[in-house]
């Protein structure tokens, strides 16, 4: 009894350790052979080249990349230069796609963080918190700040601020200024208007012109009647805007609109809900839109506004199908 056990133990981590020589067999093969492809290898040279410097990518160079990657799919090279084209790209969805079409085992520690930030910037907070408590180094002060982000944006400001003061001293060492405006907006969410004001002064001493850090003192100081004071900040922001190309713009508005959403949400203020996610909306990508669709949702429920509720489900449901 014991010996048959033994060996069928035996049997299957053979077959264990064949599949996994098979599978570093095709990698092997797929990269050999992307090597040898005199085509694919200028195509992946020239897409390269043009991120080194920074250049955009058209559509055209994106499916390039994406063919050459379905034509070699163990290639490591193929895989991390799309994966870059799409972080270059912006293209969030897509790069939440590519990662997902590897067990999550599998993924490197670098591959887990930028997914723990695909997720934030697709609004998946939940998301982004379970993939960076399953990661295996959650030492790093980029892991502890990202779920620290997460968390703010989630509304749980007591771990986020927790995470956020025991790296303080390493915060500033490495001037991670978003990180100071987060622990900022904290202690304004939480009425300690003070340090909070003390705390965005950080960030501006780091870099005066950082428009999240402006805005902040800018709501805060409107929020304590100092008009003047408010205005002035808020005139900082109108100049970093002026400076920055319009896309950035849009960006940074888009965002803005985010936070102040969630802030209206959480406050039950459900009229500005629906106008902010309505503005939302024609920016939005599919996954937004789908939040967005559920904040109006709520809202319409919220406000006893029934017909109006099923019209935003309908919408929703749509949008789901095509």
């Amino acid at each position: 009894m014991f010996t048959s056990f033994s060996n069928k133990n035996l049997r299957a981590k053979v077959f264990f350790v064949l599949i996994c020589l098979l599978f570093v067999v095709s990698c092997q093969s797929d990269e050999d052979a992307l090597q040898s492809d005199t085509k694919a290898k200028a195509e992946i040279n020239r897409v390269s080249q043009l991120m080194q410097k920074g250049q955009k990518l058209t559509r055209k160079d994106i499916d390039a990349i994406k063919q050459i990657y379905a034509d070699f799919p163990t290639s490591e090279t193929a895989r991390k230069t799309l994966k870059n084209a799409y972080i270059l790209r912006e293209d969030w969805a897509s790069l939440e796609k590519l990662f997902n079409e590897t067990p999550a085992s599998e993924l490197s520690v670098e591959d887990k963080t930028t997914l723990a930030k695909v997720y934030i910037k697709l609004g998946r907070y939940n998301d982004a918190v379970e993939t960076l408590k399953n990661l295996e180094d959650q030492n790093s002060l980029e892991s502890r700040s990202l779920l620290a982000n997460a968390y703010f944006h989630l509304g749980k400001y007591d771990e986020a601020k927790s995470l956020i003061d025991n790296s303080w001293q390493e915060i500033l060492k490495n001037k991670k200024i978003d990180d100071i405006v987060v622990r900022g907006m904290i202690y304004f969410y939480q009425k300690e208007n003070d340090k909070a004001v003390e705390t965005l002064k950080k960030a501006l001493e780091i870099n005066p012109q950082s428009i999240p850090a402006n805005n902040a003192l800018s709501r805060i100081y409107s929020a304590q009647g100092e008009t003047e004071k408010a205005e002035e900040y808020l005139a900082k922001v109108q100049q970093g805007f002026d400076k920055m190309t319009a896309d950035e713009r849009q960006k940074t508005n888009y965002v803005e609109k985010i936070y102040k959403l969630q802030e209206a949400y959480k406050a039950k203020r459900f009229e500005e809900v629906i106008t902010l996610a309505n503005e939302l909306l024609p920016e939005a990508d599919a996954r937004n839109k789908a939040a967005m669709y559920q904040y109006l949702y709520n809202s319409y429920l919220a406000l006893g506004k029934q017909k109006k509720a099923q019209e935003v489900l309908v919408k929703a449901r749509q949008m789901q199908q095509k």
